[in-house]
């Protein structure tokens, strides 16, 4: 995650945007203004909660509203492929399954754009952002990974005590469906205990949809 906190931190702090017009086609489909699009980027490619971060950044630069950058928390901080292909892949057993996943990931982010409302405000109004020096950026990408870290620690410590004491006594495929609702990789990471594959399949979108309790706090 965190050459992607730096990447996202230097890209909101250098630019207003991008004129890639695959980014521009993109902002389009999910109704943010063309030159807003470079924020789909950390959202779909960096992983949770690197889009949020992203999003938080541009609204502290003044870039985009505070309605604008609540709507798009919606559907800019998403599961990564890194995640999906280097863990996830290895849990089922065709490939085909882990672009599934990451498809109906996307389809559901787009889904969630559609549905919510565009601000009432006036468009965004362009601004000049201040360019930090590189050390800067990389600081305050440490303290991103620094909370990230701490609320995986916790939440690790939290459902090894659990795993202990209560979760012995639970059906496998809920023991690793709370697992990952309460912190997603754990859960993911157990996801081979569940022997019928499609139920796996169903669990595992479930949970990268969901993200669980502790991403939601990291975001």
């Amino acid at each position: 995650l965190f050459p992607f906190f730096f990447l996202s931190t230097l890209l909101t702090s250098t630019q207003n945007g991008m004129n890639s017009r695959i980014l521009q086609a993109a902002g389009k489909l999910f109704h943010i203004p063309g030159e807003l699009s470079f924020l789909l980027l950390p959202g779909f490619l960096g992983g949770y909660p690197a889009g949020a971060q992203t999003v938080t950044a541009a609204w502290e630069q003044g870039t985009i509203s505070k309605d604008s950058a609540e709507r798009m928390l919606a559907f800019c901080n998403n599961a990564g492929p890194s995640f999906l292909f280097g863990i996830l892949a290895s849990k089922f057993p065709d490939k085909w399954m882990a672009w599934a996943l990451w498809g109906l990931h996307i389809i559901g982010a787009l889904i969630a754009a559609q549905l919510m409302a565009m601000p009432s405000a006036s468009p965004e109004m362009e601004c000049t952002v201040t360019e930090k020096p590189i050390p800067e950026v990389l600081f305050a990408s440490m303290k991103v990974m620094a909370s990230v870290s701490g609320w995986l620690l916790l939440f690790r410590v939290l459902i090894a005590f659990l795993d202990h004491w209560i979760f012995w006594i639970l059906p496998v495929s809920v023991r690793v469906l709370v697992s990952g609702l309460l912190e997603l990789a754990n859960g993911c990471f157990l996801l081979e205990q569940i022997m019928d594959i499609r139920l796996r399949f169903v669990v595992c979108t479930l949970l990268l949809s969901l993200g669980g309790l502790c991403v939601l706090l990291q975001s």
